[in-house]
């Protein structure tokens, strides 16, 4: 995943060192590390079919959202990204019970 494929703002780069932290000091080392495998895939997915994130009615439409997911089902935190220049534009790992509208236009740059 080179950083010319994507774009990964300052802000979900610490969203993922917090979504890792709580997971290793809420369940421990050995399910941080397959959290962070999760978000490894989900964002090789973003990459590789920038196109598979869902659009919804809640958010502008240039927002995307792509969850991580664990066999079987989804895990508790998605990816909110727009395509830009063909490209994913990453803005968060946003945990799915955040209010998505304001993390969009929280980090989203102007």
């Amino acid at each position: 995943m080179g950083g010319s494929r994507f774009q990964l703002t300052p802000a979900v780069r610490q969203d993922i060192r917090d979504a890792l932290a709580f997971t290793l000091e809420r369940w421990g080392q050995a399910k941080a590390r397959e959290y962070a495998v999760l978000i490894r895939l989900a964002l090789r997915e973003i990459v590789d079919t920038p196109n598979i994130g869902r659009h919804r009615a809640d958010i502008p439409a240039d927002a995307l959202v792509h969850p991580i997911k664990k066999p079987g089902r989804n895990a508790r935190h998605l990816f909110l990204y727009e395509i830009v220049d063909e490209k994913p534009r990453i803005y968060g790992l946003i945990y799915d019970a955040m209010d998505l509208p304001v993390q969009w236009e929280g980090r989203k740059p102007r």
